[in-house]
């Protein structure tokens, strides 16, 4: 995991992701997302598919009550297996292992240093205990963190640097709005298309790929 973040990567992100906000309506309207995606938009995270050099990306969480949090940081995919007691991640070709153990809410990764990790479940505890799903923690940049374990082997790990709350409401056309504090120059407009998802503002597009249903 990394020990540092690229502060001018992160100043780009700022850039970039402001610009896209501040932006006046978008000229052309994207295609309308259908029913069943609009059904599925409360209780999923997506993540931006582009990133900065240093890994910065942006990610958006649709709660309930029409609330969203648009957070800012490093995103990071990997992938994992189990091998015994032993938890593997490949991060860009690079395996890390790490001894691990699932006790009711918390998980906790042992480095060969002998150093403890631990995290805890966000959300209803399994039974059994299982690795996937979704799991808290303080990086050691002391910012808040998290880890994600999907089903087929493929996980993300979010270090998550400024966050703002919105709001979002569906159209009758299909789309739908994003709108943060600061007014209406704040309002984004969003569609699903082929499970992807774009966020327009002006002539700026964001995509963005589902993570997984809360």
């Amino acid at each position: 995991m990394p020990k540092t973040l690229t502060v001018l990567s992160l100043t780009l992100l700022f850039v970039v992701i402001n610009s896209l906000a501040g932006c006046a309506a978008p000229q052309a309207a994207p295609q309308a997302a259908p029913p069943a995606a609009q059904k599925r938009i409360e209780g999923t995270q997506w993540v931006s598919t582009e990133r900065t050099a240093g890994g910065m990306g942006v990610s958006y969480t649709f709660l309930g009550g029409g609330r969203v949090l648009e957070d800012l940081g490093a995103i990071i995919d990997f992938d994992y297996r189990v091998e015994g007691n032993q938890l593997v991640l490949t991060i860009n070709g690079s395996e890390q292992r790490s001894r691990f153990t699932v006790d009711g809410g918390q998980l906790t990764l042992r480095s060969d240093d002998g150093n403890d990790r631990i995290h805890q479940r966000a959300g209803p505890r399994a039974d059994p205990p299982i690795l996937q799903g979704l799991w808290t923690f303080r990086h050691e940049s002391g910012a808040p963190a998290d880890l994600f374990f999907g089903k087929q082997g493929r996980g993300l790990m979010r270090v998550l640097m400024k966050q703002r709350v919105g709001s979002y409401r569906l159209a009758d056309d299909g789309l739908f709005q994003v709108q943060f504090e600061g007014g209406s120059d704040r309002a984004l407009a969003a569609s699903i298309e082929g499970g992807t998802m774009e966020i327009r503002g002006g002539q700026k597009v964001l995509r963005l790929r589902p993570v997984a249903a809360r």
